[in-house]
Formats: C-alpha cells, structure tokens, sequence
C-alpha cells in the first residue's frame, strides 16, 4: 500500500525495499572464541555497500575498515576509546544480550580503498560473551560505483 503525503506530494511505495537488485545478506560465523579473543576476517560486501543492519548471535564488537592495513592498525584499540588519527574505520558495532539487533541509522556507506579496491571487506570480531562461536548477519545494498 503507498504511502501518501498531501503536504510534499510525493508517493512512496513500501514494498520498493524488497525489490531492490542490489540488497544483499553477508553472513559469517566466527571460530569458538573466548571472552574478549579477536578473529579478523573479510567479508564480500562489494567494492562499495551501504549498510542498514547488523544482527549478532552472541553479545559482540564489530568493526569494518577501509583497508585491511587499517584494521591492522586500529586492532588492539580498546572499547570506548576513539581511533588516533585516521583509522579507515567505517563502522564501530556492539551488540549487547538485550540488543543483538541493530538498525542503522543514518545508514552506513563503505567502500574499500585499498590500491587495487577488492569486493572483500577488512572485518574484525571481538566477543564479549562466556567462550562462543559469534554468527554475523549483515543487510546492505550493494553500490555499483567505482572508486
């Protein structure tokens, strides 16, 4: 059913989200990690995504970068103290017992900036539960745009 505004005139269709060609699922699942243990991995998120949604399986810290020599250079920073300088740090993520899914709002735009710009995305995972293997469910669009 559209949605109607008198005041701007303007037609939205709800269902345009599902339609969308670009949306996509990327989902990973993480070694069985200890509390505070840290797995660094890539995601084929694309070249450039726009991420919406972030959903854990266990209380967790999720963190995206730019390059993979960013996430190597921001991978011993603690929980909440801000990256020193740049970090290439797309998007900071911690999902609590009571909130392990998370809407994105604004949403998030990313791309790899490495020299030669791959689809696979520089990831880190840190659990902050009792010993867990963490699976990871993110929702995006991906952007056809070269960089």
């Amino acid at each position: 059913m559209p949605i109607y505004n008198p005041l701007i005139k303007v037609q939205v269709d709800q269902n345009i989200y599902q339609n969308l060609a670009g949306k996509k699922t990327a989902e990973f699942t993480t070694e069985l990690l200890s509390p505070s243990d840290t797995q660094q991995f890539f995601l084929p998120l694309g070249k450039t995504f726009l991420l919406f949604r972030v959903i854990t399986s266990h209380p967790a810290r999720i963190r995206i970068y730019s390059t993979e020599a960013y996430r190597q250079a921001d991978l011993n920073r603690l929980i909440g103290v801000d990256p020193s300088g740049e970090m290439g740090l797309i998007l900071e993520a911690i999902t609590s017992q009571q909130n392990l899914d998370l809407d994105l709002a604004p949403l998030v735009w990313g791309a790899n900036l490495a020299g030669k710009p791959s689809p696979n995305i520089p990831f880190s995972l840190t659990n902050l539960q009792m010993g867990a293997s963490v699976q990871v469910t993110l929702k995006l669009l991906f952007i056809e745009a070269e960089i």
